[in-house]
């Protein structure tokens, strides 16, 4: 028997110009009241990120960027994180790209966020089994692992 379970349904949203009206109309999915977790196309930013951070804002939202390791449009940008940052936005670091699973590229700027302190939280893109399996592998310098740590305790924030 398993008791005091709650399930809350949340989503994670590609900014596009019909996650606007999903804004608009107030018909949003959150994590824990008010945060929402949203996304880009991995090879281009949207255009109309701004405009989506400043609606979901002026409606009391927290936005959290899933994964902004793997926007390759802004590998070798060392500051547009600190930019997004400084917006209110929150980052979430996926735990596959301390293992090279998305590439060597992709690694290296998840560590060097990571190191800047640039992360609010941690979460899995948990497509396949074979993602949890590679979890197990994931070796990381002490140092690093205590910055992961607390980003495993600040998702106590969330749920």
């Amino acid at each position: 028997k398993i008791d005091n379970i709650k399930i809350h349904a949340a989503s994670e949203y590609m900014i596009d110009p019909s996650f606007e009206d999903l804004i608009d109309k107030g018909d949003i999915l959150t994590i824990k009241d008010n945060h929402v977790l949203i996304e880009m196309s991995y090879l281009r930013e949207s255009e109309n990120f701004a405009e989506v951070i400043y609606k979901l804002q002026l409606k009391g939202y927290i936005p959290i960027l899933a994964h902004p390791e793997r926007y390759l449009f802004h590998i070798d940008n060392s500051t547009i994180f600190n930019e997004i940052k400084n917006k209110g936005v929150k980052l979430q670091l996926n735990a596959l790209s301390l293992n090279r699973y998305y590439g060597e590229k992709i690694n290296k700027k998840a560590k060097q966020l990571l190191k800047e302190g640039l992360y609010d939280f941690i979460g899995l893109d948990t497509h396949k089994t074979k993602h949890l399996m590679i979890l197990d592998r994931i070796m990381l310098p002490e140092k690093n692992a205590r910055m992961v740590e607390k980003l495993v305790q600040n998702n106590n924030v969330l749920f």
